[in-house]
């Protein structure tokens, strides 16, 4: 009975000085939120070299903090963040003790204002003197990303509401603006509306979904409400176009076991439009796309693993990729799809990313391998495969036209930064054409060794000769040596202009496997063809041309020297001059190339021990190509680096 008495006792007091303590904060809160709101932007001004400032900070009802034009900016007399009402629901019982908990949130009349002009900005303020977050002690990727996770939802409010939002980055000259209609988020449910305008155009789309703070996740749809929306802000400071009709994307399950986290999720699109230089001319249009995807991201590496499926219009595969940084950067990625049916693959290319295979028919069955795997640090042990196989494939006849252009007589043109220089035709009616019987072995056997020595035994691609070429850039950290083999090279400037990016790269193998596994044209005429249109120097295309130019004599009657120096010349033949010394003399490092192609020719029996026997690094201009050696600007003291495939 006493000790009931006690209890109760002790629990009435208890509650009385909660009460007492609630009475107290609830007369002195005003006094208390404007202590707590100046130290706080005393020290916010202190850490960020800004100003911070607000007009007026009060309490409305109970939990309510309404604050009015509130200004963020940094040294620059540019604002980046004004706010014209803010109100915070914030839990009583951390306030009590000096920490924010935030309850709701609604803000009317958001203005961001990022500004980029030459080296300068308006918010690198935030990035300088960010305060240290020291909870993450073991700095690996799993544990950084498993802690943003959680500072990102742990920052999400229980509802939100954002009306009247405008965005806005301008970079020098350029300006885009985001407008967020109204945002709002209560009960787990997320919509927004939101207006951008860029090049004079506006589009809109709504995005809508749920977002799941405690269980870290979200699925979340954007849908377009013009023709021609375009997320904003990439085309202007990237050069990125990306339309779009549906948009999706989901994170469900985040789980961290033995040091691994582990996301998965969905990413998918409708009707999506790409438009970038490095990744094609003109827009690339995707029907339909959708990414099932599984990342796990360990101490120092990051994985989509094969339960990871992509599927584009009527394909799907599953990609394995890796990077590793441990010790040393390590880079992995694997293709399989043993089988697809052939006509499924070409109906499935994008529109506009392969102009050459739009509308191809095919049937039979195809295969695809790829297997790039390296480690930066041991360039030599990289391993590379790549094989497109075929099972009963075949072309439709009426289809094959324009694959088979090499057969006749077809005007080439020449390309140099994208613009065109040059057309001529590659036939008889050409005055410079020579047919490959009337061309030199000596030249012939010197482009095929140095070039490509089993041209006429592969179907078009050489995986060796691209896997050295690859651990040679690799280890020299530059574009130091092309890959291609003469189908390679051939097709990319019959078929391709010259611009680089990623379409024309896979739309070069494409049609070459095409050409060679279907012999639609025989080697001989792709090797004459070859002879025809190589440039061998400012504005000089083909055997009977460069003979010309360099020696005043025919291509049936250069001689072996003359030969090495027309195919040293392949990978860069506007810089000829670079290889002589001011007396016309070819410089000493020619004698090493002249050397080993030579030896290489004599190993393949393509010249004999009498060619070898007299013979010298060095070549006599006869040609116009004499007067090039009294430029200054065409002489060099170093060899160049490689230019081109021709």
């Amino acid at each position: 009975m006493l000790r009931s008495s006690f209890l109760f006792k002790l629990s009435s007091a208890l509650l009385a000085a909660l009460l007492a303590l609630l009475l107290l904060f609830l007369i002195f809160r005003p006094t208390l939120l404007s202590t707590f709101s100046q130290r706080y932007i005393q020290r916010y001004e202190k850490e960020h070299h800004c100003t911070l400032s607000v007009s007026t900070l009060t309490f409305e009802g109970l939990q309510t903090v309404a604050i009015s034009n509130l200004h963020l900016a940094g040294d620059s007399a540019a604002s980046l963040i004004d706010i014209a009402d803010l109100k915070v629901s914030i839990r009583l019982l951390p306030l009590m003790f000096g920490k924010i908990s935030v309850k709701k949130l609604e803000v009317k009349g958001l203005r961001l204002n990022i500004m980029l002009k030459d080296s300068t900005n308006n918010y690198s303020f935030l990035l300088k003197s960010a305060p240290t977050d020291n909870s993450v002690h073991e700095r690996d990727f799993s544990s950084k990303a498993d802690h943003l996770l959680g500072r990102l939802f742990g920052k999400i409010p229980a509802s939100l509401v954002l009306e009247n939002a405008l965005i806005s980055i301008s970079k020098d000259s350029i300006a885009s603006k985001m407008e967020i209609k109204k945002l709002s988020y209560s009960s787990q449910k997320f919509e927004a509306s939101i207006e951008s305008s860029q090049h004079n155009s506006v589009s809109g789309f709504t995005v809508s979904g749920l977002v799941k703070a405690g269980e870290r996740s979200l699925d979340l749809q954007l849908r377009s409400n013009t023709s021609d929306c375009q997320l904003p802000f990439l085309n202007d400071f990237l050069g990125l176009k990306l339309g779009f009709k549906e948009l999706d994307f989901s994170l469900g399950d985040n789980e961290s076991e033995h040091g691994i986290l582990s996301l998965s999720g969905r990413a998918a699109s409708k009707d999506l439009v790409l438009n970038h230089w490095r990744i094609a001319e003109s827009d690339v249009r995707l029907n339909s796309g959708e990414l099932n995807y599984r990342i796990n991201i360990g101490k120092d590496y990051l994985e989509l693993d094969t339960t990871s499926q992509l599927r584009y219009n009527r394909l799907s595969f599953s990609p394995y990729l890796r990077y590793r940084s441990s010790t040393s950067k390590q880079f992995c990625l694997k293709i399989d799809k043993p089988q697809m049916n052939a006509d499924d693959f070409f109906s499935s290319l994008p529109i506009g990313l392969f102009k050459n295979l739009e509308g191809l028919k095919a049937s039979g069955q195809l295969g695809f391998h790829f297997l790039f795997d390296v480690d930066f640090n041991q360039p030599d042990s990289l391993h590379y495969e790549c094989l497109l196989s075929s099972k009963q494939f075949a072309l439709e006849r009426q289809t094959t036209s324009g694959l088979a252009k090499m057969n006749s007589e077809f005007i080439y043109t020449a390309y140099e930064k994208g613009q065109a220089v040059k057309s001529f035709p590659v036939g008889p009616s050409c005055p410079d054409f020579v047919p490959a019987a009337a061309v030199s072995d000596y030249l012939k056997n010197s482009i095929l060794i140095a070039e490509d020595p089993d041209f006429f035994h592969h179907r078009g691609f050489s995986t060796d000769a691209f896997r050295e070429s690859i651990i040679k850039n690799i280890k020299e950290k530059r574009f130091a040596r092309g890959g291609s083999t003469l189908s390679m090279q051939l097709v990319k400037n019959v078929f391709l202009n010259r611009n680089k990016n990623i379409s024309r790269k896979i739309e070069e193998a494409l049609l070459v496997w095409l050409i060679e596994n279907n012999h639609i044209t025989s080697k001989d005429r792709m090797f004459e063809v070859y002879l025809n249109i190589i440039e061998w120097g400012p504005r000089v295309y083909g055997a009977e041309a460069a003979s010309e130019f360099y020696f005043s004599k025919q291509a049936s009657n250069l001689n072996l020297a003359e030969s090495i120096f027309l195919a040293y010349l392949i990978p860069h033949p506007k810089y000829f001059a670079s290889a002589f010394e001011a007396s016309g003399h070819l410089k000493p490092y020619m004698a090493e190339y002249y050397r080993l192609l030579s030896s290489k020719l004599a190993r393949k029996n393509m010249v004999t021990a009498a060619d070898t026997l007299h013979l010298q690094a060095d070549v006599q201009l006869k040609g116009i190509a004499k007067s090039y050696l009294k430029k200054p600007s065409l002489q060099s003291d170093s060899i160049p680096t490689y230019e081109s495939d021709f």
